[in-house]
Formats: C-alpha cells, structure tokens, sequence
C-alpha cells in the first residue's frame, strides 16, 4: 500500500512538472502577439525609414555659360561697306548671325553688320548682305557703324572675298612653257611657284577636266616669251593667268596695254 502511495505521488509531481513548462511555454509563444508597448512596434517614421527616404546624390554642376556668336578670328573682316547689299530683314542679330545667314544661301559671297553705333536705332545690330558683284575692298577704318567681311578662312575682303588675290586669269593656254613637276596643286600653288623664280611672268595651270589624268592639277610655268593672249573659253582643262594684280594675260602680264606700231 505504502508503494501505491509513493508510485501515486512521483506521478503527480512528474504531470505537475510537465503542466508548468507546457503553461509556460505557451504563455510565452501566444502573448508576443498582443503586447502593446509602443517601444516594440516596428517604426513607420519616413524620416528613419529607408525604404522612404529619398536621397538625392549631388553631381558636379552642368550648368555653362552660353557661347557668344562671335566671328571666329581666321574670318577676315573691315569696317565699312560698299556697293550694292541686299537687307534680309535680320534683327537684333550679332556679326556672326549675318556670316552665318550669308552662308545658308550660295548667292552671297560676304555679309554686312550694322553695328551699335548705327546712328539709326532701327538699323542698329542688323545684317546686310552682298551678292556676286562685290568686289575688292580695302574697308573704311572711321566706319564703326558697318562691318564687311568674307564668309570662309582664307578669304579676303580686300580681294573681293577670294582666296586669292583679284589676278587675271583666262582659260586655255598658249605657246613655250616649262613644267616643273607639281602635282597634286591649286591654281594659287601654281602662282606661287612662278612667283619664286624671276624668270616666270605667269602661270598655267591643268585642272580637274584635263583629259589625261597624270596631268590634273598640275602646274606649267610660262617664262618671258609668254606674249598677249585673249584665251579660249572652250578649253577648260588649262588656265593661263598673271602673277600680280593689275596684270593682263591679254596685255602679255604686263600693266599696261602694247603699243601698236
């Protein structure tokens, strides 16, 4: 009896024990859930949160300063105008607009600004432009109200806005001549070369048209035989032209007419 008794008691403390670490352990589980302490509960705080924190990342600046229409310095350009222009209707324009409108159509060969000073407020910072009938132009130094100049490097306002010099020049060619072996030359490479050798009094040059191609663009050299020449209009394969201005192929590359006896 007193065994029953005993074996009776483990039991109970044993199923006591398990009932205590049951209660505690689903006390435990279940009640996280309904705690209420604030200090718990996950923050929503957009100035903590990084989900909603936007950042913007600073970059080096992009701004520029606007680039001034000016005229680039390898333009050639005089104060002054001459002759016949015609007025597009440009205003308030800067000296590179006009260079830049003369450009956009192939009839002008130079452009024309009226500066600030224009004594007329309504021609102030306007454009003007020239056709094919401007000519050479040495320019107006006390002109600060009107500028002329060439559309393209190389060109020059005081020969007419061409890359070379107002020089008289004819197509075909005529008579004893020399060739030096140029290829690959511009007619004012062919110019050039007569102008180093005194003996040349002008130039000829074979052009793009010429029939045999070893000979395009290449230069032959007239020396002190060369006479008066009118040209042939119908030869453009060949061009004959002086040396300096003021010279005439038809008057032998000189300055001034032949006498006749």
């Amino acid at each position: 009896m007193n065994i029953v008794i005993i074996v009776g008691l483990f039991l109970f403390v044993i199923l006591s024990i398990v009932f205590i670490v049951l209660g505690l352990y689903f006390g435990g589980v279940f009640g996280q859930g309904e705690s209420t302490d604030p200090s718990t509960e996950p923050s929503t705080d957009p100035s903590t949160d990084p989900s909603t924190t936007s950042s913007t990342p600073t970059s080096p600046s992009t701004s520029t300063t606007p680039t001034l229409k000016v005229v680039p310095s390898n333009i050639d350009a005089v104060f002054g105008w001459q002759g016949p222009h015609e007025n597009p209707g440009l205003k308030d324009q800067t000296e590179e607009d006009c260079r830049q409108a003369a450009l956009r159509d192939s009839k002008y060969v130079a452009y024309g600004y009226r500066t600030s000073e224009h004594p007329e407020e309504r021609w102030k910072n306007t454009c003007f432009l020239y056709t094919s009938g401007f000519g050479p132009f040495k320019g107006t130094p006390d002109d600060k109200a009107h500028k002329t100049g060439c559309l393209r490097p190389g060109e020059k306002v005081e020969w007419g806005c061409k890359t070379v010099p107002p020089i008289d020049a004819v197509f075909g060619w005529q008579g004893p001549h020399e060739n030096p072996g140029l290829k690959n030359q511009t007619e004012e490479d062919c110019r050039q070369a007569a102008l180093r050798d005194s003996k040349y009094v002008a130039y000829g040059y074979r052009t793009q048209e010429h029939p045999e191609e070893r000979w395009k663009n290449t230069c032959f050299l007239y020396t002190s035989g060369f006479g008066p020449f009118k040209g042939n209009p119908d030869d453009k394969a060949h061009k004959t032209g002086c040396l300096r201005p003021g010279e005439k192929v038809e008057w032998g590359c000189k300055t001034q007419a032949p006498t006749t006896q």
